[in-house]
């Protein structure tokens, strides 16, 4: 081999970890930015976990509307992976925690109503990690890892991992008032 040849394939590595690098900073300074931003030293991991092809059909929903749009009989018009799994994460983080008897004491959230609400930053933090926990928890089966759950007006994004799908996902999801 070259010296020329060597200097390429050098410089060909230094660009692949330089842009991985300038990725990782831009993740860590967009969270910083934001002062209601939760983001663990380590994400929280479930092992053992389903692939997401593997996840339930149901039916699509308009979740600001609480209105099916989804058919039956139709499979094309049904949700299916990430689509379902993210409904599916909607409405566990917007139900209070043992408001609807029939989805038992473990479905929903003590935090359904003032994390999207609450000023001091400190107290987002506590109340994300508290979410995370519980939305890990109640999806082990689904959930590989989560990343980051943050709030931009009165949206909460939660990032995290599916096994089968190599990128990060984000769910956003809606202030919805009861």
């Amino acid at each position: 081999m070259k010296w020329h040849e060597i200097l390429g394939i050098v410089g060909a590595v230094a660009s692949i970890l330089g842009f991985g690098a300038i990725a990782l900073v831009q993740r860590i300074f967009r969270h910083k930015r934001n002062r209601f931003a939760w983001c663990p030293i380590e994400p929280i991991t479930n092992n053992n976990v389903n692939h997401i092809n593997e996840h339930p059909v149901d039916f699509l929903f308009d979740i600001r509307s609480g209105k099916v749009t989804g058919n039956p009989s139709d499979l094309t018009t049904m949700a299916t992976g990430k689509v379902t799994l993210n409904q599916h994460l909607i409405n566990f983080v917007i139900t209070e925690r043992g408001r609807y008897v029939i989805f038992g004491n473990g479905y929903g959230t003590e935090e359904a109503e003032t994390i999207f609400t609450e000023k001091n930053a400190a107290e987002f933090c506590r109340q994300a990690e508290n979410l995370g926990i519980s939305v890990m928890s109640y999806y082990s089966d689904w959930i590989e890892k989560l990343y980051s759950i943050s709030r931009v007006k009165d949206t909460l994004i939660i990032e995290y991992k599916v096994k089968g799908i190599p990128e990060t996902l984000e769910c956003e999801i809606p202030r919805i008032s009861n």
